[in-house]
């Protein structure tokens, strides 16, 4: 089992869909302060059901998709400094979450649409 995997600051491009054999995952980093190079959330994540924490900071993702509902025990979702400019209603379904970090976005819209989308 392996409840932890940090690939923080690795100027990654691409997660290998193999990530989802990970069904125990509960911490995934692909974050950092330099971060990866990822522009989208692949598929892959939304099988990793286990998932608690998962650090997407410091990259290039331009959407967070309606997936991210299959993500019910995530409690911690950071998503600072990407290039998103709205959330998915999607993220409203996520019971457990107790931190959604969207600060530092260059493109974001105003932070009340935010809020509106998380209340």
């Amino acid at each position: 089992m392996v409840p932890f995997l940090s690939l923080r600051n690795n100027q990654i491009d691409i997660i290998s869909s193999n990530i989802a054999y990970l069904h125990k995952l509960q911490y995934l980093d692909l974050g950092g302060i330099k971060g990866n190079a990822l522009t989208q959330m692949p598929d892959a994540l939304f099988e990793l059901t286990a998932l608690v924490t998962l650090d997407l900071s410091a990259n290039y993702i331009h959407q967070v998709p309606q997936q991210i509902q299959q993500l019910q025990q995530l409690q911690r979702l950071v998503l600072r400094r990407n290039r998103l400019t709205q959330l998915p209603n999607a993220i409203t379904t996520l019971q457990k979450i107790q931190v959604l970090d969207v600060s530092d976005f260059p493109h974001v819209c105003s932070g009340k649409q935010i809020i509106d989308v998380i209340t």
